[in-house]
């Protein structure tokens, strides 16, 4: 299974679940708005520069390592 990129999304309210057997990263402006649910699973997950989660967002990262480079 490849790993899956976030590209320029915009997460509204609801619940979304983003899964890879590699990793997640993302890519430009991805944001969590407020009112989403998020699930990030995977080995590895990288938030890229210009990633963000609004006030009222939920996140819940399952990873065995998280980068957030500046």
């Amino acid at each position: 299974m490849n790993e899956y990129t976030l590209d320029n999304e915009v997460m509204d309210s609801g619940g979304d679940n983003y899964s890879s057997e590699v990793g997640i990263d993302t890519n430009g402006t991805v944001i969590i708005s407020s009112g989403a649910d998020v699930v990030l699973t995977a080995p590895v997950i990288q938030l890229n520069p210009g990633f963000r989660v609004e006030s009222g967002a939920q996140l819940l990262i399952r990873a065995q390592s998280v980068t957030c480079p500046l």
